[in-house]
């Protein structure tokens, strides 16, 4: 018996004891995250309802108006009833200064909920602010998930955190692609920038999905593939082609915007039911680690208090340690003390590796969005580009080096980081 078994036992313990801490943790954030998809959701709809009863003059959606503004002040209600139960000490969330630094800035920015629409409903407001305003809110509340994935140290759980936020902003991009196209529709024309920012937002999803198709559940993908082949998606395609080929001489009839906005709200209808697959899949997945690492816990302290078997013959600690190192199986009985010591060592330290393999490659792409949305910034802020704009000239460039698109980001981020005295270089984050 080793002379600190004691002290071996209790660290072996406690790293068990902090996984399940940090389980618990986790699985609170994802019901955060599942409140926040709730929000976002009908957020999003009462944006596009909002866009094209403006853009009308008030003389459509004013009924379907007022019943989103009740669905979506429910779903308001329940993500404060949520941040209230955590406030109130009932539950421990997970979380950095910049995941609560992005709950509470959201929380401000619903403050501000009632003057927006009051300015929809007086008709002071342009379609163009309006939708800003919408999709600033929406930007902070997909800005919490993004967080709440960035932090997470179970591989598991990291991995269907990157998959149902990437499925969530593209379900973003495309409620955009909704809102900006009813602008289109209900004025009956659509202008070069227009044209631009429509085309933008559908590469956008693109990306997105990728990422999902990358680390989402096969039954998710299976339902994702369903949609892109159903008649809704044929049918959205059909409208995409009258925006891309729009002709200035022959305007749209205004009452398109209506069969517009319901083929889009099918299709994010369907995106909302993957969503919720999504949500309902990683709080399942959250509860089972947790039961996991308790068992294992359990499994754990049962060994150590075995009593050692006297017909066994004493195992060094040397030729344990040897016998690891030359790759032999440590599986002898484990009633031994110092075998059963070496043989929880052994096993955790492969969890934690894989665990740690696994959860490099979840956050290489959320990684990978970090850079991509810095080097647009850094385009839009030093030669005056639009969003649109700036990805457009990263995309091209990729394309002309052929290349990923991170590598040209990558490339923009050194070039202008490391002209500036001060400043780190994009690897040093």
């Amino acid at each position: 018996m080793p002379a600190h078994a004691p002290l071996i036992e209790h660290f072996l313990l406690a790293a068990r004891s902090s996984e399940i801490r940090t389980l618990d943790q986790l699985a609170q954030s994802c019901q955060l995250v599942t409140s926040a998809c709730e929000l976002i959701h009908e957020l999003q709809r009462e944006r596009g309802i909002s866009n094209i009863y403006l853009a009308s003059g008030g003389k459509r959606f004013g009924t379907e108006r007022e019943q989103q503004r009740k669905r979506s002040d429910t779903a308001e209600r329940h993500f404060h009833d949520y941040l209230r139960h955590v406030q109130e000490g009932d539950s421990r969330l997970w979380g950095s200064a910049s995941l609560f630094h992005r709950i509470a800035r959201v929380l401000l920015q619903l403050e501000d909920l009632p003057e927006l629409r009051k300015g929809i409903g007086d008709q002071t407001l342009d379609t163009a602010t309006s939708t800003e305003a919408w999709s600033g809110l929406i930007a902070g509340l997909l800005a919490i998930i993004f967080e709440a994935a960035d932090i997470a140290t179970d591989s598991e759980i990291s991995q269907a955190l990157v998959a149902l936020f990437h499925f969530l902003q593209a379900k973003e991009h495309t409620g955009q692609e909704r809102a900006w196209g009813s602008v289109g529709f209900a004025t009956g024309r659509f202008d070069p920038e227009l044209q631009a920012r429509l085309q933008h937002l559908r590469d956008s999803q693109q990306r997105c999905l990728d990422v999902f198709i990358r680390f989402g559940g096969e039954s998710e993908r299976a339902k994702w593939s369903e949609i892109e082949a159903s008649s809704g998606t044929a049918e959205l395609v059909r409208l995409r082609w009258i925006v891309d080929g729009f002709d200035p001489a022959s305007p749209i009839p205004a009452g398109i915007s209506e069969i517009w906005f319901a083929v889009a709200t099918e299709r994010i209808d369907r995106m909302r039911d993957v969503e919720q697959q999504l949500s309902a899949s990683l709080l399942a997945m959250a509860q089972s680690r947790l039961e996991q690492a308790r068992k294992a816990l359990q499994e754990n302290r049962s060994r150590l208090q075995a009593e050692p078997d006297a017909e066994s013959e004493p195992v060094s600690p040397l030729s344990l340690l040897l016998e690891s190192s030359e790759g032999k199986s440590a599986s002898l009985s484990p009633s031994g003390s110092v075998r059963a010591l070496y043989d929880l060592l052994q096993e955790q330290a492969e969890h934690l590796q894989q665990m740690s393999d696994q959860l490099e490659e979840a956050r290489s792409a959320l990684t990978e969005r970090k850079l991509i949305e810095r080097a647009k910034g850094i385009l839009m802020q030093y030669q005056g580009l639009t969003e649109e704009q700036a990805y457009r000239r990263l995309r091209e460039s990729a394309m002309q080096a052929n290349c990923r698109l991170v590598a040209v980001a990558e490339k923009v981020l050194g070039a202008v980081e490391g002209s500036v005295p001060g400043r780190a270089s994009p690897g040093s984050h």
